[in-house]
């Protein structure tokens, strides 16, 4: 099944810098780790191919602990939708979300930092 998963590494030490409070840092990083997966989920319902609605209802977050949240297609046929078949074409929609977040995972990063230094 096609999946996305999100660890944001090396962020860690940087704000454990900036956030002394051990317990402000967890819920900052489980916020901006929620704020990713919500995010990747919303994105990729929109751009997921539409024929009876079960695929795109079936993306979802799949969260394994506080600081790690996959977003997940679960439907038997989701990998061939995103990867395409030798007769059919990919149409890829959680590849689509996952590299959008990719490229603005720093602004979510940045309203996280700006809730907690306000």
């Amino acid at each position: 099944m096609p999946t996305v998963s999100y660890r944001i590494l090396g962020v860690d030490r940087l704000l454990s810098d900036l956030l002394r409070d051990e317990q402000m840092f967890e819920d900052f990083t489980e916020k901006v780790v929620e704020d990713v997966a919500i995010y990747v989920e919303t994105q990729a319902k929109k751009y997921c191919p539409v024929d009876t609605g079960k695929l795109r209802a079936s993306i979802q977050r799949l969260p394994r602990n506080r600081f790690h949240i996959d977003v997940i297609a679960d439907t038997e046929y989701a990998r061939y939708v995103e990867y395409g078949t030798s007769g059919r074409r990919e149409q890829s929609y959680m590849r689509i979300a996952g590299n959008e977040a990719d490229a603005k995972v720093h602004k979510f990063i940045i309203k996280g930092l700006r809730r907690y230094f306000r």
